[in-house]
């Protein structure tokens, strides 16, 4: 069940209803600010959570921090995996420019930079996940990797499954 935002409320800057660059909730601005590096935005917006959200709002909170700040590879807003994949090849280059612009912004300010993409986007967009990675800088932290080294998604399943006690690991780029 998502979560129903009422006060304070999350802020997000979108373009339009297609594309969000920026998803933040700040419950105590004395913490630290974790930003998230995740895959793509699915329907959270400032009135609601999705599962993805509530997942990283407990991540964040059970690692001492009073707010998050949700940037993604791409700014498509999809809760469909197979449709992000198939739209990514297609987002005008302004769009990829204002986001990775965003998650240079944020990854600047970040007091945690956590990375959560899942291992498809790396394996399979490697030059645009580097530059991307590059431009959140810092040091890095994630829930876990593939045997490949790629960051696992908060929503892993199975096997994967991150769980609520998970402590965050440093992360570099796999070689």
């Amino acid at each position: 069940m998502p979560t129903i935002f009422t006060d304070p409320k999350p802020t997000a800057e979108f373009d339009g209803t297609d594309y969000r660059y920026t998803w933040q909730f700040v419950w105590d601005s004395k913490k630290p600010v974790a930003a998230w590096l995740m895959m793509n935005p699915s329907w959270a917006d400032i009135d609601r959570s999705d599962m993805t959200v509530d997942r990283v709002l407990h991540f964040s909170r059970e690692h001492g921090c009073g707010s998050v700040i949700v940037v993604n590879l791409w700014p498509k807003i999809t809760p469909d995996s197979g449709a992000m994949w198939r739209a990514i090849s297609s987002l005008p280059p302004e769009k990829v420019s204002a986001n990775l612009a965003a998650i240079t912004r944020i990854g600047a300010t970040a007091q945690l930079r956590i990375v959560a993409f899942g291992v498809d986007a790396g394996r399979d967009h490697h030059a645009h996940v580097l530059s991307t990675v590059n431009a959140f800088g810092g040091s890095l932290l994630c829930l876990g990797t593939s045997k490949d080294g790629w960051p696992y998604h908060p929503m892993a399943r199975g096997k994967h499954r991150i769980p609520d006690d998970r402590q965050l690991a440093p992360w570099q780029f796999p070689k």
